[in-house]
């Protein structure tokens, strides 16, 4: 791992990397200490601040949101009838749908809904992979009607 997120932290905290120490000593001091009065100081040097660094990475790549879950263009959208969400991003205000593709029946109007309504087949500009539905609540902790 680079040390230039831990070099901008230890900067941005107004420490100097070179005035920081290089070896670990966690098993002896916290890396940080609170006096109780509102001051706070650096005892982990170098291997502290890394290990802050790789924590807030390790965070950030967790919430990332995954490419395959943003919007993308209409024409790499699944055509063989998987649920998706889909809009038109031409509009003033463009709403999201969730639709499913089928060129059987009603062809121009492929985008079709569960609840009855088609759209043609140039409406919508973007779509992404509709979610999975919730787990169904577990038999034994709904309370008896």
């Amino acid at each position: 791992m680079s040390d230039a997120g831990a070099r901008i932290l230890a900067s941005w905290l107004g420490y100097s990397w070179g005035g920081l120490r290089d070896n670990d000593i966690s098993d002896q001091h916290k890396d940080w200490s609170f006096d109780g009065i509102g001051f706070s100081s650096m005892q982990g040097g170098k291997p502290a601040l890394r290990r802050i660094v790789q924590a807030i990475l390790s965070a950030e790549k967790e919430n990332q949101i995954p490419n395959d879950t943003q919007w993308q263009p209409i024409e790499t959208s699944p055509r063989d009838g998987t649920d998706i969400i889909v809009c038109d991003a031409r509009e003033y205000r463009p709403i999201s749908l969730i639709v499913y593709y089928d060129d059987e029946d009603f062809y121009p109007y492929a985008w079709g809904t569960l609840d009855g309504p088609s759209y043609h087949i140039d409406k919508f500009t973007h779509w992404m992979p509709a979610p999975a539905p919730p787990a169904a609540p577990d038999a034994e902790a709904t309370p008896d009607a």
